[in-house]
């Protein structure tokens, strides 16, 4: 099967097969369906992976069986199909199920559906077939849509949720609702585990006839939960009073027995509707099959149920759950380079339900594996050394601590390669020794905490971890609270900190930088440390948010960022609608001249609503974080864009002078800011008659370019919450929308001549007083209405683009703009003339508005383009992300050979003779884009006129060496050196056929690759 993939796209390296007698490390996340593969059970015959995760399932078509007349579900299907589909939906991946037959393959979504599958038919020789698993894998899906949510997440979700919420209807059972759920879980998890095979279930319950019945009633109950406490030990869920036989008796008295028909559900997997159950799904899975749904994935649902459960404590304590895809990179990026992995103590300071701690856990468990001498799974006593020896987790909440404890327990009885009888399964207590409640004592449980930044803490964790990983609470705490957090923060940096880090202020009491700070100490010296935090805290250039990430990158060695800025509001993060990245930094204070490597996520419409998101490691980037300091803005345009718009906003800098200290130059102090403010409901109204008779301008949507207070109401009263300086109103103005608008034409700003009111929907400048007030007044307004204006706020704003797309008044006040007085006669006179367009809103020529701003900022023509294409792909709107993430037209490519041609043909000297760029094409099929990239082949006549043809005509074999690259490296552009030219992949989203990118590529291709064109 290995070959037939071949023919697919599938490299070998990529293809696990499942049967193994003996298993190999890396089935480690497939042992399950490995087994039944063994036993010659319905199951697929191995996975196809890109990057470390599963895309295509596969099964061989010759072994599947006859459709039965009583298979309903898929008709015409053999019976394995639905059973296979079955145990895939069951794992929560967005993958695919490919069935291989002699000369061709078919192909469908794998979904939590009772829809017939939607096969696609492929073959070896097709262009389709041939880059089939490269489109799978950068989420080109096939047939139905798979993606719009994690089904599996969502139905187990509701299932818990469902059934924890009905138990606690009776607010005395809330405290245990969790414990009750919990134990049915993970009583139907061994079940389905096969655990509990041949196990009599007379020693669980004596008068339960099946497992069915073990939570029937309080009898079945309190004798099924005695015998999870006395079998696996532990902490194991705890409950009132123990969950004594009374406490069974107690509960079901006041729900009248409804709570064990709820744990019975879960131990069944019946669905909620309304108050009762129905079996989950119309074909026959009629339930959710824990033999196949990774203990990760549960963990996920638990924190999310954290959340949900506690939404009070959740939103104080800054509870959010990790999603799993997130998770993993961030463990796996931290521990790449490590020589003794399996060796490692992991800590994970606001652990929630577990996520780190079970991925750490199967991650320590996989090299030990790898380690071993004989290759063998490690045993029992193994999994129990790594569970209570190698992992901490510590947490302010109960009910996620509770969780966690589930979630490894699971995760212990998953890996353990024998786990029959469950009587050999027994755990130590897990708290106090893995799992730490370190809410302080006396603060309640529903408050804000300081939790493991607390000093009742101490010095019992310091030093003892190889590897520090966390997600840390992001929310800024409450006054009270900053209070005390403050004073934790200033304790930890006269700790840890260098002579310039007492000066650094907390920024807005948010408790992520003093958890990483507090990490320094928890890790040994030269340990790693990972985390997922707010990008506020690259993004931000403000004096303190700049401060704090100056002393960062002075305290630890941080060795890479993960820039998931674009990814906001995307389901790669469910919910997540603040810009993130996730860091790694070696436990040290980094050496002089350092760079951190940095990558940033690029949104990706298909991919990304599958939850995927695609790591390109030849857009990573090495910062100077000296460099940065000085330069805070970096971090936010490479976000954005390339180097080549780090060079655009240098010289805008270069030329301009800070709005806000122009101003105040030119027209005086107290003569700009934000409008008037209401807020009727505060205390400590002020006295507003200044502005009282003076027509009131309170919206945007007014007018276009210009006010006209003719039309406008007089503002009538006499206090205000926040009346402004009465100078901010003088006429001339300029008054700027906060919005810019996705387009320039229904008006950024609005000139006004006349005394007005205007509210805080508008930031305003006056030029009163100025000896040119008017043509200064207008020049700004023309300014915001610039491509520039918007390339610059884009560029550098730590918000607009990131979190919102509102600008702040400081992001004006920081743009640099050309003095006016520096302005030549005629550039005076083209400025009226421009002004007086938007005035009259008139053929207003907006390519001379841009061009006018261009010559007085310095830029060249190729500047001006870089702001084009920058604004044409990365705006925070709909339309310029789907036109990033489109194809690109013939005429795009067109235009972008041309530019690479024009841009390298200088350097080809007349002995090597004319520079020909060809496009490579493979024959379109069925009306589909064939390949996720499109080749381009760069030559001279003189060096491959022999070979023109036969490379053209190669095509497939040229387009299956830029997949095999890509599908290794995740890079959307290729280069590949050929005997006769240059073989360059390019990815086709159009953000990377922009004439920038082609800039970009004729500079890479002049510096590094001339000599394969001219041979």
């Amino acid at each position: 099967m290995r070959d037939e993939l071949l023919g697919y796209g599938v490299a070998e390296d990529n293809v696990r097969i499942f049967g193994q007698q003996v298993p190999s490390p890396d089935l480690q996340d497939y042992l399950t369906l490995n087994s039944l593969r063994r036993k010659n059970r319905p199951s697929p015959d191995g996975v196809a992976e890109y990057q470390g995760r599963p895309v295509l399932y596969f099964v061989d078509e010759q072994r599947l069986g006859q459709q039965s007349p009583k298979n309903n579900l898929f008709h015409d299907e053999p019976d394995e199909i639905p059973i296979i589909f079955r145990q895939l939906a069951c794992r929560g991946e967005r993958v695919y199920l490919a069935r291989i037959d002699l000369g061709k393959i078919t192909v469908a979504p794998v979904s939590l559906t009772d829809k017939t599958p939607n096969w696609v038919e492929y073959t070896p020789g097709s262009t389709e077939g041939r880059s089939l698993f490269s489109r799978l894998a950068f989420g080109m899906a096939e047939g139905e849509d798979f993606g719009a949510g994690d089904a599996v997440f969502g139905r187990l979700f509701n299932l818990i949720k469902h059934t924890a919420s009905k138990i606690a209807r009776n607010e005395s059972l809330r405290p245990d609702a969790i414990s009750l759920v919990g134990r049915a879980l993970f009583f139907r998890f061994l079940r389905d585990r096969g655990v509990l095979d041949n196990y009599s279930f007379s020693k669980i319950a004596p008068k339960a006839l099946d497992w069915t019945e073990c939570f029937r009633d309080a009898e079945n109950s309190a004798n099924t939960c005695a015998w999870l406490d006395k079998t696996f030990n532990g902490d194991f869920l705890p409950l009132t009073d123990g969950g004594n036989a009374t406490f069974f008796e107690r509960i079901a008295t006041v729900t009248s027995g409804d709570v064990f028909r709820h744990l019975s559900a879960v131990v069944r997997g019946h669905q909620p509707r309304g108050n009762s159950y129905q079996p989950m799904l119309k074909w026959e899975w009629q339930e959710f099959d824990f033999a196949h749904i990774p203990v990760g994935l549960l963990s996920q649902v638990y924190e999310a149920l954290c959340w949900e459960w506690t939404p009070r404590e959740a939103k104080k304590t800054s509870q959010r759950y990790t999603p799993r895809n997130i998770a993993v990179t961030l463990l796996n990026e931290m521990l790449e380079g490590i020589t003794n992995i399996e060796a490692c103590r992991i800590l994970d300071p606001a652990c929630g339900a577990g996520v780190f701690l079970v991925l750490s856990f199967r991650r320590l468990y996989l090299e030990r594996w790898r380690a071993a001498a004989d290759k063998k799974r490690p045993d029992t006593a193994v999994i129990r050394e790594i569970l209570e020896k190698q992992l901490v987790g510590l947490d302010i909440s109960e009910a996620a601590l509770k969780l966690a404890a589930l979630s490894l327990y699971l995760t212990a009885v998953e890996l353990d390669p024998e786990p029959q009888p469950p009587d050999k399964l027994k755990f130590k207590n897990l708290r106090g020794r893995v799992l730490h409640n370190v809410r302080e004592d006396g603060v309640s449980t529903d408050s804000q905490a300081l939790g493991s930044l607390g000093a009742h803490v101490g010095k019992n964790f310091d030093g003892k971890f190889d590897i520090v990983v966390s997600n840390p609470p992001w929310t800024s705490l409450d006054k009270n609270m900053g209070k005390r957090l403050a004073g934790a923060y200033e304790s930890i940096i006269k700790r840890v900190g260098d002579d310039n880090s007492v000066e650094v202020v907390l920024p807005d009491n948010n408790p992520d930088l003093p958890f990483l700070l507090r990490s320094i100490e928890w890790c040994k010296p030269g340990g790693r440390i990972g985390m997922a935090l707010p990008a506020r805290l690259l993004l931000k250039s403000a004096k303190n948010p700049a401060a704090a990430r100056a002393m960062i990158f002075r305290l630890l060695r941080v060795d890479g960022i993960i820039n998931g800025t674009n990814l906001a509001d995307t389901l790669v993060w469910p919910k997540m609608n603040q810009p993130w990245m996730l860091l790694f930094a070696t436990n040290e204070r980094p050496p002089q001249g350092h760079h951190t490597y940095f990558v940033t996520l690029p949104l990706d419409l298909a991919l990304n609503k599958a939850g995927q998101f695609r790591i390109d490691s030849e857009s990573t980037r090495p910062i100077d974080t000296a460099l940065a300091t000085k330069k805070p803005w970096i971090w936010k345009t490479l976000s954005i864009g390339t180097m080549l718009d780090v060079e655009v906003i240098e010289k805008l800098k270069a030329v301009g002078e800070p709005l806000a200290k122009y101003w105040r130059r030119v027209v005086g102090k107290n003569r700009s800011g934000k409008g008037y403010q209401l807020a009727e409901k505060q205390d400590g109204l002020s006295d507003c008659s200044f502005l009282k008779g003076r027509p009131n301008l309170t919206s945007t949507d007014l007018f276009q370019f210009k006010v006209d207070t003719a039309g406008l109401r007089e503002f009538t009263r006499d206090l205000v919450w926040r009346p402004r300086k009465p100078t901010i109103y003088d006429p001339p103005l300029a008054l700027i929308r906060q919005s810019p608008g996705e387009s320039r034409e229904v008006g950024r700003a609005l000139l006004c001549f006349d005394k007005v009111a205007y509210s805080e929907v508008f930031n305003g400048y006056s030029a009163a007083g100025h000896p040119d007030g008017e043509l200064l007044a207008r020049y700004l307004h023309l300014f915001v209405h610039s491509d520039i204006w918007l390339y610059y706020l884009l560029a550098t704003s730590p918000e607009f683009g990131a979190e919102r797309r509102r600008s702040r008044k400081a992001d004006l006040e920081h743009c640099p703009i050309p003095p006016l007085e520096n302005l030549t006669p005629t550039d005076r006179n083209e400025l009226m003339r421009l002004s007086e367009s938007l005035e009259s809103n008139s053929a207003i020529p907006w390519d001379d508005v841009d061009t006018f701003f261009a010559k007085l900022y310095q830029l060249r023509d190729y500047d001006l383009q870089v702001i084009r294409d920058t604004l044409a792909v990365a705006l925070p709107y709909e339309r310029s992300r789907e036109r990033a993430c489109r194809p690109a037209t013939e005429a795009e490519r067109a235009t972008f050979i041309a530019y690479l041609a024009k841009a390298i043909s200088p350097i080809v000297t007349p002995a090597f003779g004319t520079l020909h760029i060809h496009q490579v094409k493979s024959p379109a099929e069925k009306g589909k884009f064939s390949s996720p990239f499109d080749v381009l082949f760069l030559t001279t006549k003189a060096s491959n006129a022999a070979n023109l043809d036969l490379i053209l005509n190669g095509g497939y074999r040229l387009m299956e060496e830029i997949l095999q690259i890509a599908d290794e490296t995740g890079a959307t552009q290729i280069i590949h050196t050929e005997s006769s030219g240059l073989v360059v992949g390019i990815f086709n989203h159009f953000r990377y056929w922009t004439i920038s990118r082609a800039r970009l590529l004729a500079g890479d291709i002049i510096r590094l690759h001339l000599d394969a064109i001219t041979g």
